[in-house]
């Protein structure tokens, strides 16, 4: 389950065309930090590149997304 939620923010990652990578983020940088930018410059501007839904409602379906997994995990 946990591969599955790595991979699955990966496919969102790749599905913004989130590359290349920001300015301050290293090539060896971890999911977590990438994920971090990703969403403060979502936020910032209130898109997610090449996305449908506003930077709120993808964060809001990322945080539901990952606690229903982490339950089944429980």
């Amino acid at each position: 389950m946990a591969v599955h939620i790595y991979s699955v923010q990966l496919m969102w990652l790749k599905a913004a065309k989130f590359a290349p990578l920001p300015a301050g983020v290293e090539k060896d940088a971890s999911v977590a930090e990438v994920r971090a930018v990703f969403l403060a410059e979502a936020l910032e501007t209130g898109r997610v590149p090449n996305l449908k839904p506003d930077a709120w409602a993808f964060v809001g379906y990322q945080i539901a997304y990952e606690a229903h997994h982490r339950g089944q995990m429980t």
